[in-house]
């Protein structure tokens, strides 16, 4: 008749030491291997033997699971053992029904031990009696088979992070007394840009988290004989509302949120008259502080001590912009007083990439 092997693991602080580390994958196959050697070896465990993994300890269960399940087809995958399923077993009716059955429990632990795990496993017969026990195996700390199912940092509360990228800016004139006539903006217009950020985790699905962003612009139309000249310096502050989701190691975060811009820069402007004569004028520029709405969606993937990320947003502008000089705060006028313009920024496309370090 054929006995019962029963394997209870747990991952535990071993007491042999190696001088080479192994990954965790190697880790299990070695343990399997000498499990296995050493049972062919004993007279009393017969080929065939039906085992079945539980009990596992581990500070992270889904680790504990891929052990069990590595190890379970390493020491099936040659008929040496059969494997079978505990949830289906009722082991005080198997221990009182069949006295003739030998099963052993195995047992062990994995644990950080300095800068490296160790990894120890131990089977025990159905009297207590230690049968197997494989070396301890020691396993790389930074070996990704190991780090992938900590996700402790699931439960940090504030992150901390940077990016960089490019910036399309759009604009459109608004007001119908303008000198240029609307749509005559030469657009899009590209800038880069870069970002600070700070969010603050406040449940497992949503954060929120402020911005200080900076970016250039260049704005250049021209009506008739007439071109003009606006570049800016531009600071934004957005507060953005973000669902967090993560899919294993894969973060989606949209968010949206409203935002503060300041502006500051100057400008230059020349028209040549019908026989070639030109005037110009520059000055430096008075943009009024207003806001808008921002729209987008973060993605990223856990790398380090922190995560990867691609950021993606649109920033539509709730105000105007009104071109003006800086000495006296008045409207650039054009060609004569009665001639105004104004710039209305419609909207900027952001795409960065950037990295958030996890924090508290």
């Amino acid at each position: 008749m054929k006995r019962f092997l029963i394997f209870m693991l747990t991952l535990t602080v071993g007491g042999l030491v190696f001088a080479e580390t192994v990954t965790l994958d190697e880790a299990i196959g070695e343990i399997a291997g000498d499990m296995k050697r050493n049972a062919k070896r004993d007279p009393f465990i017969e080929e065939g033997s039906m085992i079945v993994a539980s009990n596992i300890n581990s500070e992270h269960s889904r680790l504990s699971q891929y052990i069990i399940d590595r190890l379970v087809r390493e020491l099936t995958n040659d008929g040496t053992f059969i494997a079978g399923d505990r949830k289906t077993l009722d082991m005080q009716q198997w221990s009182r029904d069949r006295d003739d059955e030998v099963y052993y429990v195995i047992s062990g632990e994995i644990a950080l031990v300095g800068d490296e795990y160790h990894l120890t496993v131990k089977a025990n017969d159905d009297s207590g009696r230690i049968a197997l026990q494989p070396p301890v195996k020691e396993i790389k700390r930074s070996d990704r088979s190991v780090t992938r199912f900590d996700d402790s940092w699931k439960q940090k509360k504030a992150y901390f992070g940077g990016r960089a990228g490019a910036v399309m800016n759009m604009f459109s004139l608004g007001d119908t007394n303008s000198f240029y006539e609307k749509g005559k903006v030469e657009q899009p217009q590209f800038s880069f840009n870069g970002a600070g950020q700070f969010a603050w985790q406040m449940s497992g699905w949503a954060s929120i988290q402020a911005e200080f962003i900076f970016f250039t612009s260049k704005m250049e139309w021209s009506y008739e004989k007439d071109l003009q000249t606006v570049t800016t310096s531009d600071i934004v502050l957005p507060l953005l509302f973000k669902p967090t989701f993560w899919i294993g190691d894969i973060l989606i975060s949209p968010f949206v949120g409203p935002y503060l811009k300041f502006a500051w820069g100057s400008y230059k402007w020349e028209r040549f008259d019908a026989w070639g004569t030109s005037r110009s004028g520059e000055g430096e520029v008075v943009f009024e502080v207003f806001g808008g709405i921002s729209v987008g969606l973060e993605t990223g993937w856990k790398i380090g001590p922190g995560f990867l990320f691609l950021d993606a947003r649109y920033f539509f502008d709730g105000g105007r912009s009104r071109l003006g000089s800086g000495t006296t705060g008045e409207l650039l006028y054009q060609q004569s007083a009665e001639k105004k313009s104004s710039v209305y920024r419609m909207h900027n496309i952001m795409l960065s990439i950037g990295y958030a370090f996890f924090g508290f």
